[in-house]
């Protein structure tokens, strides 16, 4: 992976990790009020969104992590259902899987998204569950009442 590539990820990840307000405080000591350039880069930067999947509900990642947490299970579920074909949800359900525990999921989770071709994913998989992302991973099955 070239060096851009892997500073490329590393910013969007920073940034799916960043609340609102966070992201306001970025962009204003990025781009100070009065900068000549301020017009321009602000409408390239004042889009700033999280690089991962969308869970559909408007929440943040923090407020995706609590809600999960509290036992409201509606965005994994989300995440679930497009993590079978996109590798972003994949590994967003098994990040939030891992929140709440269950781990034998969530490696199966991340075994998903490694084989659907997610760096993080390869990586963590690698480094983490020792197995190979294509070495008998199936997509996991949707568990009732999760």
């Amino acid at each position: 992976m070239s060096i851009e590539a892997m500073l490329r990820r590393d910013a969007q990840a920073l940034v799916w990790s960043m609340n609102d307000a966070e992201k306001q405080q970025l962009r204003d000591e990025i781009f100070p009020a009065g900068d000549a350039s301020d017009s321009s880069a602000a409408g390239r930067f004042g889009s700033l969104q999280a690089a991962g999947p969308d869970s559909g509900q408007g929440l943040s990642e923090r407020e995706e992590a609590v809600a999960v947490s509290g036992g409201d299970h509606t965005v994994l579920d989300r995440y679930r259902e497009e993590g079978v074909r996109h590798a972003a949800s994949a590994r967003r359900a098994a990040e939030l899987l891992e929140l709440i525990g269950d781990d034998e999921s969530a490696g199966r989770w991340w075994r998903t998204a490694a084989r659907l071709g997610d760096p993080d994913a390869i990586d963590y998989v690698d480094a983490f569950l020792g197995t190979p992302p294509n070495h008998g991973a199936l997509a996991p099955q949707r568990t009732e009442g999760r």
